[in-house]
Order: structure tokens, then C-alpha cells, then sequence
């Protein structure tokens, strides 16, 4: 990775850190933030979903899909927000130590993989439920909202 990307990673991680210690701030148990966390994941896998008229065997199935890869999704989550934690830790400690710096990079690059990748299953799995016609509401949804500017436009849900 070159020094400029490897930059980047810092900084991307650091601020994330920083908002998990918003969160923190606000007052929220760790219950409330994790349920506040989990929710915002739900609402990446397929943003929308309650504008596509789903059925209710739809609604149900994707709830069942849900519910199977929450844990899983969940923990890799926290995994990587701890990830994140650790590093921003490390870069606001003691003397500069180049060699536990990239190590606590790769370690959070890591977790934010595994995450990536459970919420790329997820997101197709519950594609998988909808209809052409659904499927065309959501993709022009992702896109509009690519337009405007939001989250996706910065690189988050490319997956």
C-alpha cells in the first residue's frame, strides 16, 4: 500500500473512530448503540425496501434473511468498530511505533472486509426476493440517491 493510500486508511479509520465516540457522548448504553448500529446496517442492505410494495411472504422472507445473518452481521460490525478503536487509540498514544500501527490497520481492514462481504450476502439474498420490477424501483432509488450526494456517493455500500 502506498503512502498516501495508507494515509487515507488512517484517517478513514480515525474518523470513524471519532464517531463511535460521538455516540458515546450522547449518552447512549452500549445496548441502545448497538441496536442504533444494527438498525443503520439493516438500512444499507437495501435501502428503500419500505417504498417497493413488498408482499407480506416478501416482507416475511426478508425478515427470515434478516434474522439468520444478524448475528453474524452484528458481530462483524462491533469487530470493526473496535478495529477502528484500537488504531485510533494507538495513534493518539505514546511514542509512534510504525510496525503496531500497520499492524492495527490491517487488523481493522480486515474487520471491515468481513463486514463488507456479510453485508454484500445479505444485500443479495434479499435482492434475490424481489420481483424484476421491485429490483428496477431499488436500483433507481440507489441511484437517485447516488445523485444527491449521499453516503453511497463516498464510497460506502459499493458492494
Amino acid at each position: 500500500m502506498s503512502g498516501k493510500r495508507m494515509a487515507m486508511a488512517v484517517m478513514s479509520l480515525a474518523l470513524a473512530g471519532a464517531a463511535a465516540e460521538v455516540g458515546r457522548a450522547q449518552g447512549q448504553t452500549g445496548d441502545q448503540a448497538a441496536e442504533a448500529r444494527r438498525m443503520r446496517v439493516e438500512r444499507q442492505i437495501l435501502p428503500g425496501l419500505a417504498r417497493l410494495d413488498l408482499t407480506e411472504i416478501q416482507k416475511a422472507q426478508i425478515e427470515a434473511v434478516m434474522q439468520a445473518g444478524r448475528d453474524g452481521l452484528t458481530a462483524a460490525v462491533d469487530a470493526a468498530r473496535s478495529a477502528r478503536e484500537a488504531l485510533n487509540n494507538l495513534m493518539q498514544a505514546g511514542p509512534f511505533d510504525e510496525a503496531s500501527v500497520r499492524a492495527a490497520c490491517k487488523k481493522a481492514a480486515a474487520a471491515e472486509e468481513e463486514s463488507a462481504v456479510l453485508r454484500a450476502a445479505l444485500r443479495g439474498k434479499v435482492r434475490a426476493l424481489l420481483t424484476p420490477d421491485q429490483l428496477a424501483k431499488a436500483d433507481a432509488a440507489r441511484a437517485d440517491g447516488l445523485r444527491r450526494g449521499g453516503v453511497r456517493a463516498r464510497g460506502r455500500g459499493a458492494e
